[in-house]
């Protein structure tokens, strides 16, 4: 819960400083225009292009993809509308594409950020699920003590997150108490086995 009200804060702000930006920039461009009018234009599209670039960053299906393109043909003929009736407000389709690439931008990189960090968690949980289920290292004494030593605090860790993650307990609460069972036997075997944890 707390997660989702932070990205919504996240977004909410790069949708404020993407108007905000854009409107100080439309400004010094053109001191005479009205910009009550243009702000409607400039937060719709910088909407659009927030969406947009959001839901493109998180997904890799083509069916997102086709998103962008439409939003761009929609940009682009807004701007053939705003400038074909009156010559004077090609600034303002200059102004509504600045406002649409950056929110596009800001969107994408964020959530992008977001599933990369997820997809390597997911990875990191493949790895050790793997190497600590594999029945060629469990039924070798010598290589199961040296994959617990090299990679079972770091999958300790990895496969914590994931159970606590399965059963909703809350953030930074204490994993459960079989995974702690599992880490002793883990540190009994490596000790009977003769090998120091920190090795």
């Amino acid at each position: 819960m707390i997660n989702s009200f932070l990205e919504l804060s996240h977004l909410i702000g790069f949708f404020a400083l993407t108007c905000a930006l854009t409107l100080a920039f439309a400004k010094a461009l053109s001191p005479g225009e009205k910009l009550a009018p243009m702000l409607g234009l400039i937060a719709g599209l910088a909407m659009l292009g927030l969406v947009s670039g959001y839901a493109g960053g998180l997904s890799r299906t083509a069916a997102v993809g086709d998103i962008i393109p439409a939003a761009l043909a929609l940009a682009g003929g807004a701007a053939a509308y705003l400038f074909g009736t009156d010559r004077s407000k090609g600034i303002i389709a200059s102004i509504c594409a600045l406002a649409f690439g950056l929110s596009l931008f800001l969107g994408f990189t964020s959530s992008a950020i977001k599933r990369g960090t997820v997809e390597a968690f997911q990875n990191h949980l493949t790895f050790c699920r793997g190497v600590l289920s594999d029945a060629d290292i469990l039924s070798h004494d010598e290589a199961f003590v040296r994959v617990v030593t090299l990679y079972g605090e770091t999958c300790a860790g990895v496969m914590a997150a994931d159970l606590a993650v399965a059963r909703n307990l809350p953030e930074g609460a204490a994993p459960p108490d079989d995974f702690g069972q599992l880490v002793n036997a883990m540190s009994a075997l490596l000790a009977r086995a003769g090998v120091e944890p920190d090795q």
